[in-house]
């Protein structure tokens, strides 16, 4: 990966959101988060969806289904943040956890869109050496989630530009002693393929479609469920 600034520009479109639209864009409305000294609100809704595009668009390595994915073992430029433990560290055991978020401009032509992402370690013991509950561990998660959304805010007011949705999730993995628990944030910024753009249609043609009518204009068979790629996403089965 190529680290680049964690904003997508007056050219840059956001798959599922901007192209192939997800029809489940806004079905699951976390929060509201306020503005300080304004009437103005910014609607926070949960990412999976825009996960669930990006794995339509991608498709799957581990099951041998891919799609259009970047090409094995090319430079990738993208937005990332990582925080990794090992054994030798003093964290022996715990948690793993990562943050993204996309916060969406009010105003599309007067700056970039946000992308944050924020990762950690939680330790299984907790300064005192008790053992940390999985209760603690949520709570932790789910302060973090209110502390990116502020973020974003903070973010507009320094920059004088208002986001009117952001769209968050994080996922947390436990680990132990014989394990190194790592956390991974990644928004990549790719060129769309060629053969992504349905026969007969132009790129821009994709503004107005569907994620499923552009999966059924180009015909491609349904993918299958991958569970593993769900485990941990807002905690799902993890805690």
């Amino acid at each position: 990966m190529l680290t680049a600034s964690s904003f997508s520009g007056l050219q840059g479109v956001i798959w599922g959101y901007d192209i192939a639209k997800i029809e489940t864009l806004r079905d699951d409305l976390l929060y509201v988060q306020k503005w300080p000294n304004s009437d103005f609100t910014t609607q926070v809704y949960s990412i999976t969806p825009l996960l669930e595009a990006t794995e339509r668009l991608y498709g799957h390595a581990e099951i041998e289904e891919r799609r259009f994915n970047p090409i094995p073992g090319s430079m990738v430029v993208c937005a990332n943040k990582s925080a990794t433990s090992n054994p030798s560290s003093n964290v022996k055991k715990g948690w793993a956890f990562s943050f993204i978020a996309i916060s969406i401009l009010e105003d599309r032509n007067s700056g970039s869109n946000l992308f944050i992402e924020d990762c950690d370690i939680i330790d299984y013991y907790k300064a005192d050496g008790t053992p940390r509950k999985k209760a603690e561990v949520k709570k932790i998660l789910q302060d973090t989630l209110r502390k990116v959304t502020e973020c974003v805010v903070l973010c507009g007011i320094d920059q004088n530009i208002k986001y009117k949705e952001t769209f968050i999730g994080y996922k947390v993995t436990e680990f132990n002693e014989t394990e190194v628990g790592c956390a991974l944030a990644c928004a990549p910024y790719v060129t769309l393929a060629k053969n992504a753009v349905p026969p007969g249609k132009l790129p821009a043609d994709l503004t107005e479609m569907t994620i499923t009518e552009w999966e059924n204009a180009l015909d491609l068979p349904p993918l299958k469920n991958l569970d593993k790629s769900k485990i941990g996403i807002l905690g799902n089965k993890v805690l």
